[in-house]
């Protein structure tokens, strides 16, 4: 299983050395080190005897990015009610 620690990295550097597009399309749009400490905040993953981003770090890269897209979609609905709500 991978974690979002080992995930960092490897996915970072495609074969070639450059950055690859999976990093591209997916952690940097996310701004990684702000969105590391506001899931930490969140404490959504939180570990016995862990840090609050150690229990971040090593959750399942999945699981860290299904709950990013949950709080994506959220975000999108509510803008889409709003926008509806006050028109």
């Amino acid at each position: 299983m991978r974690n979002l620690q080992s995930s960092i990295p490897s996915v970072r550097k495609g074969a070639n050395g450059k950055e690859s597009s999976v990093y591209k399309k997916n952690f940097a749009s996310f701004g990684w080190i702000k969105t590391l400490y506001e899931l930490a905040e969140s404490q959504v993953f939180n570990r016995p005897n862990k840090s609050t981003i150690d229990g971040v770090l090593f959750t399942n890269t999945a699981e860290v990015f299904k709950y990013l897209s949950y709080i994506a979609a959220k975000a999108n609905y509510e803008n889409e009610i709003n926008e509806i709500r006050y028109k």
